[in-house]
């Protein structure tokens, strides 16, 4: 890099590229227990963890109308299992900072891509900490079958393109397995797992994650 700067995670992976024309994530909106997020889909991400420590806690969200909602206006998630009930979730909001006006404080780290655009702003940090992604996976290469992301259970998965309908309609969302056993179909032992199902003619069926699967830690909420 002859100029610039470039900002890396603990794993190696890369949180900020002034070189580049990406932005890095901005936290706007937290909280430590909640059942319900409020959260416009075109312009935020949500990561979300349960708050339950079973031995395995599925965790998803869902619309109020669950096939028709605007991405465009803030719309009420709520987190819920694979069952479609509601449970408690830690969550953490994030924009990319390219999407918010940078602070007028005259104090702190502003950093701009080099499409001119920010891409990272201290002084938009309100108290929420930070948050950095550590897995990523691409849309696609998961095929909904217990597949296993990380080991970590205190990380934060992205909610955006879970589904979590429940009952005889299907689900696509995270399970946290809070046990060391290995018996199917937790097969990795403890950790986070992607699961993806739908039910047809009154059988189940796998089914790939639809979109990306980002996983990160953050500060404190």
């Amino acid at each position: 890099m002859s100029y610039g700067i470039q900002i890396f995670s603990g794993n190696g992976n890369i949180q900020l590229d002034s070189t580049t024309s990406n932005s890095g994530l901005i936290v706007v909106d937290a909280a430590a227990s909640s059942q319900t997020v409020n959260a416009i889909l075109d312009e935020e991400l949500v990561f979300a963890k349960p708050v339950a420590t079973g031995s395995a806690v599925t965790i998803g969200w869902l619309a109020p109308n669950a096939h028709s909602y605007n991405p465009a206006v803030s719309t009420t998630f709520t987190f819920r299992n694979s069952y479609g009930t509601a449970i408690n979730a830690s969550y953490i909001k994030v924009k990319v900072a390219s999407e918010l006006t940078a602070s007028t404080s005259g104090y702190g780290l502003q950093v701009y891509n080099v499409d001119g655009d920010l891409a990272f702003d201290s002084g938009l940090f309100n108290g929420d900490a930070g948050f950095g992604i550590t897995d990523f996976v691409r849309g696609g290469d998961f095929n909904g079958n217990y597949n296993f992301i990380d080991n970590d259970i205190n990380k934060y998965c992205l909610m955006n393109p879970t589904y979590a309908v429940g009952g005889s309609s299907g689900f696509r969302g995270y399970i946290y397995k809070n046990t060391t056993s290995t018996t199917a179909p937790y097969t990795s032992g403890k950790g986070i797992y992607f699961l993806g199902y739908i039910i047809l003619f009154g059988g189940s069926h796998f089914f790939p994650n639809f979109g990306c699967i980002l996983v990160g830690e953050g500060g404190a909420v």
